[in-house]
Parts: structure tokens; sequence; C-alpha cells
């Protein structure tokens, strides 16, 4: 199939959709049902020098929430958190470049899977659901399916703790 014939499907499938009712398929789509949240990236915060002074800046712009990084002062989040009203949705893995789990070497995949826990648990304390997480790197030392096997391994690793 080409692209014209793949464009073609997709726009016939679409007018199908959208023409007829179809079970499992609603043909409207409304904001006013979701609650939509907007957050920020904690290295994406530029003013502020403390995790207060952040969280208050964040708010200050209009988020709703910050997605702080993991390995920082459990209390103090806590405290940044509770005093601005800001959520956290999310943690990021402060380690996951230094400790790469697709790492040719044991001890920094170890390492690595240590972090990964750390982030799990800040997740917890603060109420948050999700981590972000890069778990691989492919380079002259570690192909595609190396990195792959690695990162997978060492992720399943992580899965009875979370």
């Amino acid at each position: 199939m080409d692209r014209r014939q793949f464009s073609k499907n997709v726009l016939m499938t679409s007018a199908a959709i959208s023409t007829f009712s179809i079970p499992g398929f609603s043909n409207t789509y409304s904001l006013a049902n979701k609650s939509l949240k907007k957050s920020i990236m904690w290295g994406s915060i530029g003013v502020g020098k403390t995790i207060l002074e952040k969280f208050q800046a964040s708010k200050l712009a209009g988020f709703d929430g910050v997605e702080v990084m993991s390995h920082f002062d459990r209390n103090e989040v806590l405290k940044a958190r509770d005093a601005t009203g800001l959520f956290i949705p999310s943690v990021c893995n402060a380690m996951h470049w230094t400790f790469l789990l697709s790492d040719p070497d044991p001890k920094v995949r170890e390492e690595g899977v240590t972090a990964l826990k750390v982030s799990l648990q800040d997740t917890k304390a603060y109420g948050a659901d999700t981590v972000l997480l890069v778990p691989g790197r492919v380079s002259e030392t570690v192909s595609y399916d190396d990195c792959w096997k690695r990162s997978v391994d060492e992720i399943k690793k992580v899965v009875p703790f979370a």
C-alpha cells in the first residue's frame, strides 16, 4: 500500500466513523467532561532557588502541578506542595542518565535499579502515579538489542517493588 492509498483509507474510515454511530466509537468529544490540568517539569522552571520558590513561581505562572525530580528532600517537597496547593502528578528519575539500565556494567545497572526504587518511593510519598524513566541509550558500545534486553531485564526486577 502506498501513501496515497493509505491516506485515502484513513479519510474514508474517518468519514464513516463520523457519519455513522458505531458501538465503541464516539463521534463527539467534549472537554466539558474532562478535568484537564497543566503541570510543568521541574527542569523547565527557570526561577526560584528553593523548592518552595519554584512551586510558588509555578503557581503564579498558572500551573496546577509540578513534576518534581526524584532524590529531593521529601519533607521539603511536601511542604512546598501543601503551601501552594499544587499537585504532583509524576516524578522524574533524576539518576536515569547517570545510571542507565542499559549500561554494559552490571554495577551501573544495579545503581539504576536502586535509583528507580527511590523514584517509586518518592512517587508514593507525593501521591503521584507516574515515574518518568529513560531506561537506556544506544551507543557505539550498546546495540539496540542489548539496550532493549538489559533495560527490560532491569525494569522487571523493580516490578514486584512497585
